[in-house]
């Protein structure tokens, strides 16, 4: 993780990128709550850096810091041992005291592929997080101009989100992806819902506002906003409905309604609801983040809010048994909606957008589209990370047609889900999967309050 990435009018190394978003994800955890920590850092051998090493930690106000200095002091280098760092972290969950009901998720980073250790893929080890319903939620920080995978062993990603209770996975290059995978995982292991996360660059001098819409079942929700460089800080404030600005300066006037985290590439706003100013009650409806730039740089930034909810979408996943669908085959879309005390939520509006790819990568590039002359200007490594010949004919093919990139994703017609006789079931199935590629599919909701029973 030596290796630098490109960041706003700069670049930056993987180590400290790294660093932000583990100390986001940490900022963004419940506090005083019950909620357990373990920390486990691994190359040659593997260790436990926060707490007393063999079990879980309560995550306290008192003790926040010290698990931030553990994520500050982290340093590359070494071997990569995969499944001894997976195994330490199911040990530590599996070692809980009995009688917790938390749910139990390990949320595992690298840039890299199994180089020392046991095979992270073997069946009897992965049987471990499916008899202990442990979710895994997992990221692979690849590296910029290779589209994210260089070095990363993407199918033991896949492999291992697949597992046990079945949590989700992601490659990227980009310090603001990673920002957003640490968003979901949090999101993914309270409980909570990611009600909107955009990417955008914001020009020198320029205000953004992001609209976020809320319900009345929405009783704390944090508003993020991130950064990739720290000489640039962006400014945030938050535009209640009723057209009240809370902002760096006025916060505190709101007691323990409001708090506010200002870190080198992020600021979280979080808000107990119904806040209460003068005369105006301020709950569901749209709220705004605003974001100005007071920088001579364009930064680039993303914007996030996760609420905790009386309401829940949980997104079912299809059973795969080899990883991945076949051409021609379709695909079961399936959701269920319900609140806290597990009452359906009926006669709801769901819908799920799909992005699907043009072309079929493989047969693009067998075709001979890509000569040798093309791979001579792609080099065998970036930035210290090796490229496979695949990977270095997908760049090949990018640069060749530029703007014209034949890869190009298409965002095809919402399909609509249909809710089940029982009530807060909805499913269909999408079933135009003639391209090999990744598709991405997007769940979209709306419940009226009579939706609620």
């Amino acid at each position: 993780m030596a290796s630098e990435v490109p960041v706003s009018s700069g670049f930056r190394p993987k180590i400290e990128l790294l660093q932000d978003s583990a100390n986001l994800f940490l900022d963004l955890m419940r506090l005083n709550a019950g909620d357990r920590l373990g920390e486990i850092s691994f190359a040659s051998s593997v260790s436990t850096d926060f707490g007393p090493g063999d079990v879980l930690t309560e995550i306290t106000s008192s003790n926040i810091n010290d698990a931030k200095n553990e994520v500050n002091n982290l340093s590359p280098g070494g071997l990569t041992n995969i499944q001894g760092a997976l195994q330490e972290g199911l040990d530590l969950l599996t070692d809980a005291p009995d009688g917790e009901d938390h749910r139990r998720v390990i949320v595992f980073l690298s840039d890299g592929m199994p180089t020392t250790g046991g095979n992270p893929t073997d069946a009897t080890f992965l049987q471990q997080f499916d008899d202990e319903d442990v979710k895994v939620f997992s990221v692979g920080f690849g590296t910029e101009g290779a589209s994210g995978n260089a070095g990363i062993d993407v199918d033991l990603l896949q492999t291992l989100t697949n597992v046990g209770e079945q949590g989700f996975y992601q490659v990227t290059e980009s310090a603001l992806e990673l920002d957003k995978f640490f968003v979901n995982a949090v999101a993914g292991a309270i409980s909570s819902d990611v009600i909107v996360d955009p990417i955008d660059d914001i020009e020198p001098g320029e205000t953004h506002t992001v609209d976020i819409t809320l319900g009345e079942q929405d009783g704390v929700v944090s508003f993020i906003l991130t950064s990739d460089n720290p000489e640039f800080p962006l400014d945030l404030a938050l535009r209640s409905p009723s057209g009240l600005e809370i902002n760096a300066d006025n916060f505190g006037l709101f007691g323990d309604r409001i708090s506010y985290i200002d870190a080198p590439t992020h600021d979280i706003y979080q808000v107990h609801l119904p806040i209460v100013a003068q005369t105006n009650t301020d709950h569901a409806e749209t709220w705004e983040m605003v974001i100005r730039n007071p920088n001579n740089s364009t930064v680039t930034y993303s914007a996030s809010a996760i609420g905790q909810s009386t309401v829940h979408l949980d997104f079912v996943p299809p059973l795969v048994s080899d990883g991945f669908f076949n051409s021609g085959e379709a695909i079961p879309l399936q959701v269920i909606l319900e609140e806290n005390n597990q009452v359906p939520i009926r006669e709801a509006s769901v819908s799920v957008s799909v992005t699907a790819p043009t072309v079929d990568l493989g047969n693009l590039l067998s075709s001979g589209v890509v000569s040798e002359d093309d791979l001579k200007k792609v080099p065998v490594e970036i930035q210290g990370e090796p490229l496979g010949l695949r990977e270095r004919m997908t760049i090949a093919l990018q640069n060749k047609f530029g703007d014209e990139n034949p890869l190009s994703a298409i965002k095809l017609d919402s399909i609509e889900l249909t809710e089940s006789a029982n009530g807060g079931f909805y499913s269909s199935r999408f079933v135009d999967t003639k391209i090999p590629g990744t598709y991405t599919f997007v769940v979209n909701m709306v419940a009226t309050p009579n939706s609620i029973k």
